[in-house]
């Protein structure tokens, strides 16, 4: 999926920045965007990152992103 130039925006700050810090553990998608709303066609994006194995420190909970991702 290709995302427009603010989606592209959002994604970079809301996984890609906030991945560095974050602590090990399991998020959901709402962790990531804090007090904004979810953006789904963002979310299918970082899902779709996760599956084809570009974060080497994320992976799926289960086998959807409602189960959560688990940050090592």
């Amino acid at each position: 999926m290709v995302l427009n130039k603010d989606e592209q925006s959002i994604y970079n700050s809301k996984f890609i920045v906030a991945l560095k810090t974050m602590p090990p553990g399991i998020y959901f998608i709402k962790d990531f965007f804090g007090l904004d709303p979810s953006v789904p066609r963002i979310a299918r994006k970082f899902y779709e990152d996760v599956v084809s194995g570009i974060y080497a420190n994320v992976s799926l909970v289960n086998n959807r992103s409602r189960e959560g991702y688990k940050v090592i």
